[in-house]
């Protein structure tokens, strides 16, 4: 039996993102005439942020615009939640997605 003390484990909180959170940064990130997402405004945005928005929508199953992916994710966790198809829609973005969110063209 190992013992180990108290005061040597430590507690990692990871924050998810809500709702709120996510559509702020959408629409930050979208161009405000046509208001679709700006893939180089999401070009700038810290790795950190970019990988809470992919937990966010894998979460709720919708695809995934590849400008979010970032050398920091991890691309075989995708793999495993089912996301193993590229498409591209009709707005022209590229996106990794699962057989349910496969765009119709």
């Amino acid at each position: 039996m190992v013992k180990i003390a108290v005061n040597q484990i430590q507690v990692i909180k990871t924050t998810t993102m809500n709702k709120t959170e996510f559509n702020v940064i959408l629409r930050k990130n979208s161009n405000k005439k046509t208001g679709l997402l700006d893939v180089s405004k999401v070009s700038s945005l810290d790795n950190q942020t970019k990988n809470k928005m992919i937990n966010y929508i894998v979460r709720r199953r919708m695809a995934i615009v590849k400008a979010f992916i970032n050398p920091e994710t991890d691309i075989s966790w995708l793999h495993s939640m089912g996301y193993l198809y590229q498409a591209k829609n009709k707005a022209g973005f590229e996106l990794l997605c699962t057989c349910e969110t496969l765009p119709k063209n």
